[in-house]
C-alpha cells in the first residue's frame, strides 16, 4: 500500500472499502478511511482519506491527508494535503 508509505505506524483504526457508516466517527488516535462516512469524522490526531473514500460531512483533526472526496468543512488544526486526486 504505497499511501501507508509516509504515514507514521500510529493508526489506530481503519473504515475499510466496502464499511458504508452512517453516523459521527470519533477516534483517539489516526483514522485511515477507506470506505464511505455519513457523519462527521472527528481525530484528536490524524486522519487519512484513500482515493475512493468518500465522507458526507466535516472533518476535525490535527492534520489531514485527502485523497478522497469530503462533502463537508475541513477543520483542521495544523497541516492538511490534498492529493492530486482528491
Amino acid at each position: 500500500m504505497s499511501l501507508l508509505k509516509n504515514i507514521n505506524n500510529n493508526i489506530s483504526s481503519i473504515i475499510g472499502p466496502e464499511m458504508e457508516i452512517d453516523g459521527n466517527v470519533s477516534v483517539k488516535g489516526d483514522l485511515l478511511i477507506y470506505g464511505t462516512v455519513h457523519g462527521d469524522v472527528k481525530s484528536d490526531n490524524d486522519i487519512i482519506s484513500a482515493k475512493d473514500s468518500t465522507v458526507n460531512g466535516n472533518i476535525d483533526s490535527k492534520n489531514a491527508s485527502i485523497s478522497g472526496i469530503v462533502k463537508g468543512n475541513l477543520i483542521i488544526k495544523s497541516k492538511v494535503t490534498l492529493k492530486k486526486d482528491a
